[in-house]
């Protein structure tokens, strides 16, 4: 009888053993306690129903600002979905960097700071005129507005530096096409902007100053007035070249006279018919001194040639004595033409 009861109690205490192992395992294996995501036992309910933990309640607000991430503009209607995939539910930590939901269109050219372009209302709509002030190419005008993709685009595919920024690099077909006056034919380079802005194609304001200014009457002309049949290059800039026909009829004789083909030492761009104050002096200051109350023809008699000149009837020999002022003066004559010989200056 003793014996059967020592037998029954070392039963029991192996059972207490393997029961205690037991447990011990059990509380090994089992979770630790998951940490509470509020203090209020009840903060899940604004999002999820009591039905289900998956369901997610109709016009469910979540204040996304208390997880570090605030929402703005498109990404506070985007789906929770969209950046919650359940392919990355059980990583640690939702990707943060637009990279990591949005494909690169730039290919890492443009370093990855999405916001110095695009903004959280647009992907579409970035802000790129602050980025471009920093470029070789501040945008202006029509290309403040143009998609990016209109530019950046080569041979199928996306380049963002190295983009070149000639204008001809886009224009030049358009360019090309245009036949009043004919690019093409007047060899017009790929440089647009002599001629072009960048608000709108046309009209065309010719910066002419590139070449030779124009003003007065010249401001008023048509192209074709002196690039006629459309000739651009290596047209000439002296007067001579539109004002040979006027010089032949003009009065004083321009060619008897020897005055040259240089119109703009005497003559204005105004008009024909206006001269400079200082026209004179290039053949005898007028002026200045007490020539300027000579009248043309006191000193031009009969003509303007060498030969009419009225010296003489002013500086008369008896009065002034001419003899002996220039009795030194070797084969000294008085003659108007002897006069100018001797002092062209006055």
């Amino acid at each position: 009888m003793t014996r059967a009861l020592g037998s029954l109690f070392c039963v029991c205490l192996l059972l207490m053993a393997l029961a205690a192992s037991a447990v011990a395992a059990l509380a090994a294996d089992a979770p630790a306690a998951s940490k509470p995501v509020a203090d209020d036992p009840w903060a899940c309910l604004p999002c999820h129903k009591t039905t289900t933990w998956a369901s997610i309640q109709d016009g469910a607000k979540f204040d996304h600002a208390r997880t570090g991430t605030p929402l703005a503009g498109a990404h506070a209607r985007a789906r929770c979905s969209g950046c919650h995939r359940p392919a990355e539910r059980s990583q640690p930590q939702v990707p943060r960097a637009c990279a990591e939901c949005h494909r690169d269109p730039h290919r890492g050219e443009l370093g990855d700071s999405c916001s110095d372009c695009h903004s959280a209302t647009n992907w579409l709509a970035p802000r790129t005129l602050p980025s471009h002030e920093s470029s070789r190419f501040p945008l202006t005008g029509a290309h403040t507005i143009t998609d990016c993709r209109s530019c950046h685009t080569r041979l199928g595919g996306t380049v963002y530096r190295g983009t070149p920024s000639v204008c001809g690099d886009c224009h030049l077909a358009q360019a090309m096409a245009v036949k009043a006056p004919d690019h093409r034919l007047a060899g017009f380079g790929p440089g647009c902007q002599p001629c072009h802005g960048t608000f709108a194609w046309a009209p065309a304001r010719v910066n002419h100053a590139t070449w030779w200014p124009l003003e007065g009457k010249h401001a008023a002309q048509t192209c074709d007035s002196c690039h006629k049949l459309s000739k651009y290059r290596g047209v000439g800039t002296a007067c001579s070249s539109c004002h040979s026909p006027l010089l032949a009829k003009a009065v004083p004789d321009h060619k008897a006279m020897s005055f040259g083909n240089s119109c703009e030492n005497c003559h204005t761009a105004i008009s024909w018919h206006v001269l400079q104050g200082t026209w004179h002096d290039a053949m005898f200051p007028t002026s200045s001194g007490s020539h300027t109350r000579v009248t043309c023809g006191g000193c031009h008699g009969g003509g303007y040639d060498l030969d009419h000149l009225a010296c003489t009837s002013c500086h008369s020999h008896k009065k002034s004595s001419m003899d002996s002022t220039h009795g030194s003066v070797h084969d000294y004559q008085w003659l108007s033409k002897a006069c100018y010989a001797c002092h062209p200056k006055g």
